[in-house]
């Protein structure tokens, strides 16, 4: 399912979307210039947005965020497109923002 969640940000920035948002067991949203909307075939669980978080980050950040710590950092998504990503526990739930960098 990682594999999916990449495809999905994969298209959804390829199509112009400002950004992405994951939360385990919710829908991921799809933020754009006309507003947002949810992804209705998938849902994601905790291992599946910890997965795709390891793709991008460091092992420290996933330390600090395992930590109960809130990340930032940007990233180069598949070396092409800048995105910025944040991470934060909420409740014992992981909630990833990738935002598309100007």
């Amino acid at each position: 399912m990682a594999r999916e969640l990449k495809d999905l940000v994969r298209t959804a920035l390829s199509d112009g979307a400002q950004g992405v948002t994951f939360k385990a067991g919710e829908r991921p949203v799809i933020h754009t210039a006309k507003g947002w909307h949810s992804v209705d075939d998938v849902l994601p669980d905790e291992t599946e947005v910890w997965e795709l978080l390891r793709q991008v980050m460091s092992s420290r950040d996933v330390r600090r965020l395992r930590e109960g710590e809130p990340v930032y950092f940007q990233h180069k998504f598949e070396n092409s497109i800048g995105i910025l990503v944040g991470a934060k526990l909420l409740n014992h739930n992981l909630q990833v923002e990738l935002r598309r960098l100007r």
